[in-house]
């Protein structure tokens, strides 16, 4: 097609497909970056802490409660929307270490 478009002499046509390979290329690029970048995981409400650490109710409030997570926590009223990695990552940091 490109051939076609120099024989011719068809400037526009060969404007047109330039422009949309480099779009196409520009598309494949950003989603090459999409894909390398993984998305965050989140949780919602109690439960969802319950399912992240596998503990019951009451431990899961304590964990929420003892401020250890605080960072990783989004709340506004009774929704609680928590960052899955981050509050893993922060409860074993401040997890001490164990007794010999």
């Amino acid at each position: 097609m490109i051939e076609s478009c120099f024989e011719s002499k068809d400037l526009k046509s060969l404007e047109i497909i330039i422009s949309t390979q480099a779009a196409l290329a520009e598309a494949v690029q950003l989603i090459k970056q999409r894909l390398d970048k993984p998305e965050k995981k989140y949780v919602h409400g109690i439960q969802g802490l319950q399912d992240l650490f596998h503990c019951s109710k009451p431990t899961a409030l304590r964990i929420k409660r003892s401020g250890k997570i605080d960072a990783a926590i989004a709340q506004f009223e009774r929704t609680i929307v928590i960052d899955s990695e981050l509050a893993v990552q922060l409860l074993k940091e401040s997890r001490s270490p164990a007794r010999r």
